[in-house]
């Protein structure tokens, strides 16, 4: 998982921008943006870790009390030509995996999270051979 935090580098003081960061593209707003991160900065409380982990904010357009599991592969298009619609194949997002970024982007307190669902993934995202220590922070959970 990569956060605009973690990209800046390992040392607190500013790096100059790597081609991970470029290719991330952070502040273009490639990742989903987090709905709330609290933090004294946009003048939300932070509450403790525990309640920030169960509390999420749901829109579901059924009144659904935890976020439903989207398992299409695809999603239905406006015209052959492809939609405006913000999900097109499950690989590259859906619902529940823009929920997931959402919620990990607020409990971490960063602007932005990205989920991946492998290692290859990753790679893909964010070039592995061009990444330092310094640039990102990958975590990995259940693998």
């Amino acid at each position: 998982m990569a956060s605009q935090s973690s990209i800046s580098g390992g040392s607190g003081g500013p790096s100059k921008p790597s081609e991970l960061s470029k290719r991330l593209d952070l502040d273009g707003h490639d990742l989903p943006p987090s709905p709330a991160p609290s933090s004294p900065r946009n003048g939300r409380r932070r509450y403790a870790l525990a309640t920030e982990l169960v509390y999420t904010e749901t829109n579901d357009q059924y009144g659904s009390s935890s976020i439903p599991i989207y398992q299409s592969a695809t999603f239905k298009q406006s015209s052959a030509r492809g939609g405006n619609s913000e999900y097109d194949y499950t690989r590259s997002g859906n619902p529940t995996r823009t929920h997931l970024e959402r919620h990990m982007a607020k409990i971490m307190n960063a602007s932005r999270a990205l989920a991946v669902g492998s290692g290859c993934d990753v790679e893909e995202q964010a070039g592995k051979d061009e990444m330092e220590e310094t640039e990102s922070e990958i975590d990995a959970v259940h693998g």
